[in-house]
């Protein structure tokens, strides 16, 4: 498997904002990409090369990581903060096709080329490695390989159900797909599943759902009114799971 990496189109001069370096408090290396999804099944002795080839670096709310078209070079893991990958289309509308949280991998397409846009949704801190390198260790560690395929063929799936939330769903069953995924991926990275952090913009999730703003919280301040869920803004407790998973099923009657 020889890895390449994906983004979105360029961007008007007004986003043309590139990462550098920021202050940001940044944990030890390892610690870090120890909780970087690949790490999940690399073996103790193969670690240590992992960390050698990796570089960390910071960006602030709003800067571009990497942009659709461009030379696939690096493959990032989030390792604080959040990140959202999306898609401009020609009349300027911006499409977010996804959110990347610590553990979480951007930019793995096997094109050559981004597919997307990557953006800080937060400040965030990322570890990247150059693909010649990271082709090269997963030649001497074929784990690497098979967890990096791992990923990508999630990644896969996730684009899928994403197709149809949009194409398909209702307002109604997009908010309780969208506050679902919040909560599985809370789960992944051990936290509570009923308890959510909400990182991202009401228009970042407006975007992600092919709403508008005022859609977006109008149903969110009806999942509320129903008894479904609690709290507003950045947090949100989720009191039925089981009524909002129909919901997000289309099985739901009132």
């Amino acid at each position: 498997m020889v890895l390449t990496v994906s983004t979105v189109a360029r961007l008007p001069a007004a986003h043309q904002r590139r990462t550098h370096e920021v202050r940001l408090q940044a944990p030890c290396r390892a610690c870090s990409i120890r909780h970087a999804a690949i790490e999940a099944d690399v073996a103790a002795e193969d670690f240590r090369h992992l960390v050698a080839i990796a570089s960390d670096f910071g960006v602030q709310k709003g800067q571009t990581i990497f942009g659709e078209g461009e030379s696939g070079d690096y493959i990032y893991s989030v390792t604080q903060g959040t990140v959202m990958s999306y898609k401009l289309m020609q009349d300027g509308r911006r499409q977010v096709t996804g959110f990347y949280f610590p553990g979480d991998f951007v930019g793995l397409v096997d094109d050559g080329t981004y597919a997307h846009s990557a953006e800080a949704a937060t400040d965030a801190r990322l570890f990247r490695y150059r693909l010649p390198e990271l082709n090269a260790l997963m030649l001497r560690h074929p784990i690497m390989e098979h967890r990096l395929a791992e990923i990508a063929r999630h990644e896969l799936v996730e684009a899928e159900e994403h197709a149809l939330l949009l194409g398909r769903k209702t307002a109604k069953e997009k908010v309780a797909t969208f506050l679902l995924r919040i909560a599985r991926q809370a789960t992944d990275r051990g936290e509570r599943p009923d308890l959510l952090t909400i990182t991202v913009s009401r228009a970042a999730i407006a975007d992600y759902l092919g709403l508008t703003i005022e859609t977006t919280s109008r149903t969110l301040a009806g999942l509320t009114k129903s008894g479904l869920i609690s709290g507003k803004a950045r947090k949100i407790k989720i009191l039925d799971e089981e009524k909002l998973r129909e919901i997000a099923e289309g099985d739901y009657v009132a």
